[in-house]
């Protein structure tokens, strides 16, 4: 039987060429959905409560930086110098001041990384004495930043950002491409705050808002904005990592101390809140030897510290500050407050000016204030910024303890002297190898001896010092020592009593074996203080 082909029906070969394709379209229909399913799914994930207040802080930052940062300005200053004035030159045996920038910076770089003149003449050998140059006049530049303080076009910043200039420029981030002029309307170094006014003001000020900086806490967010390193309106977040840090570098210093990343013209842009307010001025960084950059430890005046000065700079151009004619013992120690009956707080008076008002109003070296304009002082620092923010004439009210008794008084606070913080004080001689006694004080650990013609000359004592005993010799190990009486102090007071002599020491000492310490009253060099002995 013989068998034909038969062609496959055409239904069937369509049919059976259409699987592949609706298999693939099958594969890839679910591929996507499983794809959709997961971004869904993802979405969701991202969209968690948390993700929410992240995404909620950073609109805040954004916020914040939107309403204050127009008013934030960058700086830039010039002044002229002249250089080529000798081997010697402007800064002595340091010689020419660029040599001193290249020896940090490099060569022909100034401290701002811009390009500086060439240097004149060929370079000399280390023994080769340098012809002495005809003087040439050269411009410097340096750049900051501020802060728009009101409608009138006060900007506040850092003295050390203007000091000097002759010429302030200041630039606007809404205002590109245009720059402005500005001239310096009042300077202070004490505080290193400095505010200028611009000669012309653009169609559109922007003005910061100035916070509260008292109510800040170590932890709460801060952002600084600036123009680091002339990069303007640049913004770094951080938290407030203290309050009240001082540093030694100035007169009148209570930083904020932050993480918020500031570098070198960062110097007079705001720190500011999350409420838009600026609560600091970014002063100054801590550095690592042999660098300039940022660690993470930036310090700025709160902006309580300085409302007083702006006003003072504005009206005046230049600032009053109070002063009281005393010197705080130093160091503080809270042992003194409860031994001179009061409850750890408070400022004991070490010296009184002659010519000062505290004299005036009978303030005596051994009283403790306890109060102040109707507030309680805390401590030495805490008095010496209430004083020196009130107006000079101004009468007020101060509480003291003398002798275990409160005293209430009046007093008329003066101007500060503007020699205050240049007036030095010496810690007179350190003499431990020298010998010669009258009384020794094993209890104390010390030798006294009597004031006399050859105890003056020996230990450089003034005629004004007409009683007391001079220690002659401390013990190495003993209690004076530890409390930082040294040869050549003369002990004028114990246990609030006076020393006329060894008779007096050897008598107060006696009397004094059943307490625990006393107080003790001190001259050392030109100048006194208050310390604490233990007796047992």
């Amino acid at each position: 039987m013989r068998h034909t082909a038969q062609p496959f029906p055409r239904a069937a070969v369509a049919a059976r060429s259409e699987t592949p394709r609706l298999a693939r379209a099958a594969a890839l229909f679910l591929a996507l959905a499983l794809l959709a399913g997961f971004a869904a799914s993802r979405a969701a994930a991202l969209d968690s409560e948390n993700i929410r207040a992240a995404k909620a802080l950073s609109n805040a930052y954004a916020e914040v930086v939107e309403h204050v940062g127009s008013a934030v300005v960058g700086i830039e200053t010039e002044k002229r110098v002249t250089r080529g004035s000798g081997p010697s030159g402007p800064m002595g045996e340091m010689g020419n001041p660029f040599e001193f920038f290249e020896r940090f910076f490099g060569p022909d770089m100034s401290p701002f990384g811009q390009q500086m003149p060439p240097r004149r003449g060929a370079p000399r050998r280390e023994n080769e004495t340098p012809e002495k140059q005809p003087e040439e006049e050269l411009r410097t530049s340096g750049i900051g930043s501020g802060v728009v303080i009101d409608a009138e076009g006060h900007i506040l910043t850092n003295n050390h950002v203007v000091a000097d200039a002759d010429n302030i420029k200041v630039e606007f981030a809404h205002e590109k491409g245009r720059i402005f002029k500005a001239e310096v309307v009042g300077r202070d170094e004490n505080s290193d705050l400095a505010v200028i006014r611009l000669t012309e003001l653009p169609d559109v000020l922007p003005v910061a808002e100035l916070g509260d900086s008292d109510a800040l806490l170590p932890g709460n967010i801060v952002i600084a904005i600036g123009s680091p390193l002339g990069f303007k309106q640049s913004v770094t977040t951080g938290v407030v990592s203290a309050k009240g840090r001082n540093l030694g570098e100035l007169a009148y210093e209570r930083f904020i101390q932050t993480d918020a990343s500031i570098n070198p013209g960062n110097s007079g842009g705001p720190l500011v809140n999350l409420d838009g307010e600026v609560v600091g001025l970014n002063t100054m960084i801590s550095v690592r030897p042999g660098s300039s950059g940022s660690i993470g430890i930036g310090f700025a005046i709160p902006i309580n510290q300085a409302k007083n000065i702006i006003r003072q700079l504005i009206e005046t151009g230049s600032v009053t500050r109070g002063w009281l004619g005393i010197t705080m013992n130093a160091p503080e120690n809270k042992e003194l407050s409860i031994e001179f009956g009061h409850d750890g707080t408070g400022v004991l008076i070490a010296e009184v000016d002659p010519e000062g008002p505290a004299k005036k109003a009978d303030i005596r070296p051994g009283d403790l204030i306890i109060e102040f304009d109707g507030t309680a002082v805390k401590d030495n620092e805490h008095l010496r910024y209430m004083v020196a923010d009130i107006a000079p004439n101004t009468v007020v009210p101060v509480v003291l303890l003398r002798d275990g008794r409160r005293v209430g008084l009046d007093l008329t606070i003066e101007a500060q002297p503007s020699d205050l913080y240049s007036r030095a004080r010496t810690g007179g001689p350190s003499r431990d190898d020298l010998s010669g006694s009258d009384e020794v004080a094993s209890s104390l650990g010390l030798t006294v001896r009597n004031l006399d013609d050859a105890t003056r000359k020996q230990f450089g004592i003034p005629a004004e010092v007409e009683s007391g005993v001079v220690v002659t010799e401390v013990d190495n190990t003993g209690e004076a020592r530890n409390q930082g009486i040294r040869p050549g102090n003369v002990i004028l007071q114990m246990d609030r009593q006076d020393v006329t002599g060894v008779a007096d020491f050897r008598r107060i000492l006696k009397d004094s074996a059943g307490k625990k310490r006393i107080p003790v009253y001190l001259r050392y060099g030109d100048a006194h203080r208050w310390v604490v002995v233990n007796l047992q």
